[in-house]
């Protein structure tokens, strides 16, 4: 874990919809300045949001461009239910 990435560390449970909008809107500029890149994703990051349709489940890996560290996020939007790890 480096400067950079120190403040995404915290484990994050999403429980419903909302949840799944606010982490991509926190997300979204550390990928747009390059301290994190999308290793996969279940689809494109900006595709998440509130206006679009939601899609049954969303799966990301991202990795910290300094140190390497990765992280996973996950949404089953059908039951309610992921997190950022």
């Amino acid at each position: 874990m480096c400067q950079k990435c120190a403040r995404l560390t915290r484990p994050v449970k999403l429980r419903q919809n909302s949840d799944l909008f606010d982490l991509a809107e926190q997300v979204a500029p550390y990928v747009a300045d390059g301290a994190l890149e999308v290793v996969q994703a279940s689809s494109p990051l900006p595709e998440l949001r509130r206006d679009l349709p939601v899609k049954s489940s969303y799966f990301y890996v991202l990795r910290c461009t300094r140190c390497g560290r990765e992280f996973q996020w996950t949404m089953d939007t059908a039951h309610g239910g992921g997190q950022w790890f």
